[in-house]
């Protein structure tokens, strides 16, 4: 569905917001594009809907050049912007409808699909309500019902849920899986929120510094970077140094008064009889849990510092 080529975009003053950026979205793929604030994403998804010329490199959706084809591209993307302008003298019916109907639906079709979305997002009661009498929350929620309506092959969705109380986050999360699951909806997610980026995305894409630094599906992540289990053990300051160099096992990050190791499955069967008694000696504190895909973004963010 997305296929990029050594994409660049430099700014007018110097600024390299992309560089050399390759990877691909198949068809039916929904993927997460995280990373730090000022990593590039949103200058790399307004490349992709056409709004931000790339400096060199080429974007293909739908087997299309957004260069040479931006307008049949058009009516093959939906795009939720965070800073979406909307139509505050226009009702909430309205401003769906008349989306369905540039998107190219029937009269018929785009009143049958904006009653859906006004339903499934509980925005009944405001119905026949301006813009302008709405709560940052429900304008949202419109802006969201917009982007549905006449279900795009693919859907980006940038930042979507700031704002969204955890109900309606909900809502959101069960839609784009229908319309993945029903219509074979590509999915292009930015979010900052990994836990819930990761209970509905395949793959995932991590930005830092202009650069995609890595990609693939998540179980492929955790794996490449031997992440099964995190042990954190806290003890006194002064004894930290001591347990580090009893423990004396690879992958140990040492922090104040606290060292955190990353371990297999098979690695933490095999070590977690020796490991025990030590702590204990030391008088630590043990928390061991399964790695998520939070970890796994601190890890590639900041790098092993490992003792």
């Amino acid at each position: 569905m997305i296929k990029i080529n050594t994409l660049n975009k430099t700014y007018k003053n110097g600024t390299k917001a992309n560089i050399d950026i390759n990877f691909s979205v198949s068809k039916g793929d929904i993927l997460g594009l995280i990373g730090p604030n000022g990593s590039g994403k949103t200058t790399l998804v307004r490349q992709i809907v056409g709004l931000t010329k790339p400096t060199s490199g080429d974007i293909m959706v739908a087997g299309m050049s957004v260069l040479n084809s931006r307008n049949k591209i058009k009516e093959k993307i939906a795009f939720f912007n965070q800073k979406s302008a909307m139509l505050e003298a226009h009702t909430v019916f309205e401003v769906i409808y008349f989306t369905g109907i540039y998107r190219g639906l029937s009269r018929h079709e785009a009143v049958e699909q904006c009653d859906k979305l006004i339903e499934y997002f509980g925005l009944k009661s405001q119905l026949n309500q301006r813009l302008t009498n709405l709560s940052g929350g429900q304008i949202k929620l419109v802006m969201l019902a917009s982007t549905f309506i006449g279900i795009s092959d693919l859907i980006i969705l940038d930042e979507p849920t700031n704002d969204l109380d955890p109900v309606n986050r909900y809502k959101l999360w069960e839609i784009i899986k229908k319309y993945n699951r029903e219509y074979n909806t590509t999915f292009l997610i930015v979010s900052h929120n990994l836990t819930e980026l990761e209970l509905i995305a395949r793959t995932i894409a991590i930005m830092k510094d202009g650069k995609i630094i890595d990609h693939g599906d998540i179980q492929s992540l955790k794996s490449r970077y031997n992440s099964g289990y995190r042990i954190r053990i806290r003890c006194e300051y002064e004894y930290v140094d001591d347990l580090t160099k009893e423990l004396s096992i690879e992958r140990m990050k040492k922090n104040q008064n606290e060292v955190t190791l990353d371990l297999t499955e098979e690695e933490l069967e095999k070590l977690v009889n020796y490991i025990l008694p030590i702590v204990t000696k030391y008088n630590a504190d043990v928390n061991i849990y399964r790695m998520s895909l939070n970890n796994i973004y601190q890890i590639i963010q900041e790098g092993e510092l490992y003792v």
